[in-house]
């Protein structure tokens, strides 16, 4: 049994972990769905425990059958005795790859009925109403959502660039500061509080700001660099294979460097997938929030492509 190791250069991995777990298990096990299918028939017509149809949507939107998923969903609920705001969320997510706004943000407002104190409803609502253009209302929620969960970054950064957008600037410089004292290394809310300052016209703030982003991206490149010397010469002694890639739209070719001549190593180039992907969708917003990062759609593809590349060494190697 081969054993991996990732690497991930300018990645949130405590947002992407989930993803390339879910991945795996379905790419590497890709009976599940047929035998699922097969489930389902049965499950058609006969009263069973809900918790069967609601596993059956959980794969089916984990293989992006969001379709399927919500028919599974809707017969969950139908004769669940207590249904779970997660459940709602779901449903809404997949309305919500489905590009139907409308019914995603009446499941989303279902979950905070059922449980108002789930800050993740709140701040996918905003989300929604951001996609359709509705700045005021999306800002609303994003606020609802950080007065329940204060240390939410994706909620402070989104808020502020909304507030940006409006420029109402002392607003969102307010929120990109709270994202600063919550993550000091986060070189995106400087770059956005430069900005402000820019179109404000105060431009020796905007250069502060924009050096501070400058120092940070430079410190963590030697970081990096060296942090992964060591991960390679660790994988090697212990023949594990290294799976290295970047950011979506970067280019992986700094990391294939690294690759020449290595056995152990696997360079993932999600870039020219994303490429791909934004030219079938033509909307960016698909795959990415507002501060550039992946959205769940987005982390979904790039752990795909990594299961998908794990999935064929394994087969070479039966």
């Amino acid at each position: 049994m081969k054993s991996f190791g990732l690497w991930l250069s300018n990645l949130r991995i405590y947002r992407f972990g989930k993803w390339l777990q879910e991945s795996l298990v379905y790419t590497l096990d890709k009976i599940k769905l047929s035998i699922s299918q097969n489930k389902q028939k049965s499950l058609d017509g006969e009263r069973y425990d809900d918790v069967a149809y609601l596993e059956l949507g959980n794969l089916y939107r984990k293989a992006g059958k969001y379709a399927d998923a919500i028919s599974m969903y809707k017969k969950g609920i139908k004769i669940s005795y207590e249904v779970s705001a997660d459940i709602y969320i779901s449903l809404g997510d997949c309305y919500k790859y489905l590009r139907k706004s409308a019914e995603a943000i009446r499941s989303y407002r279902k979950a905070i009925e059922l449980d108002y104190k789930d800050s993740r409803a709140y701040c996918k609502l905003g989300n929604c109403y951001m996609i359709q253009g509705e700045n005021a209302e999306a800002i609303e929620w994003y606020e609802k959502c950080l007065s329940l969960d204060p240390l939410n970054e994706k909620g402070w950064v989104e808020a502020g660039y909304l507030y940006r957008k409006q420029k109402e600037y002392d607003k969102a410089k307010r929120l990109y500061r709270n994202v600063i004292g919550l993550n000091p290394d986060c070189s995106f809310a400087y770059l956005q509080l430069a900005d402000c300052y820019k179109e404000e016209g105060k431009f020796d703030e905007a250069k502060k700001n924009y050096l501070n982003t400058k120092t940070l991206e430079d410190i963590t490149n030697r970081i990096v660099a060296k942090n992964i010397e060591k991960v390679l010469e660790a994988a090697e002694k212990q023949s594990i294979i290294l799976i290295l890639m970047s950011y979506p739209l970067h280019s992986v070719k700094e990391l294939s460097k690294m690759s020449e001549h290595k056995e152990n190593i696997l360079c993932i180039d999600n870039q020219g997938t994303f490429i791909e992907a934004l030219r079938k969708s033509g909307r960016k917003e698909e795959y990415f929030v507002p501060d550039g990062h992946c959205n769940e759609k987005g982390y979904r593809l790039i752990a795909e492509n990594v299961a998908n590349a794990i999935y064929k060494v394994i087969s070479c190697s039966e």
